[in-house]
């Protein structure tokens, strides 16, 4: 009887420790979720403010692309395209859209407007960099 009641002593005290242990851990996991989730939404709502007020991470990638939409770029030397375009000393062309090399353009005064370019190619031609 002395082993018995040892045994269920130790049982039982074993289930308890075990016991406290995963309540004092699903606390400590709650808690670091809780902190987690409450940084998570303060850096998404802080990343919606900066971005939201520039229109998105692409109203921004736009911005910075779009510097060159409001300019108008001279040509300074004649130059001909390989779709028809013809740009002579002193016309004028506005950048509509650029993608890597590949650049849109609407020349001032053409009803045939736009136009596809090359980078390369605007910048040999013309002040635009």
């Amino acid at each position: 009887m002395g082993n018995s009641s040892w045994g269920n002593g130790f049982h039982t005290g074993r289930e308890e420790g075990l016991s406290e242990g995963l309540t004092e851990g699903r606390t400590e996991g709650l808690i670091t979720g809780l902190i987690i989730t409450l940084v998570g939404s303060a850096l998404t709502a802080f990343g919606g403010y900066v971005f939201g007020k520039n229109g998105g991470a692409r109203g921004l990638i736009e911005k910075i692309r779009g510097k060159h939409k409001k300019v108008i770029y001279d040509v300074i030397a004649d130059a001909k395209g390989n779709n028809g375009l013809v740009l002579l000393i002193g016309d004028k062309f506005k950048i509509i859209k650029l993608d890597g090399d590949s650049v849109k353009i609407e020349k001032v005064g053409d009803v045939n407007n736009p136009y596809f370019v090359s980078r390369q190619f605007l910048t040999s031609i013309s002040n635009f960099n």
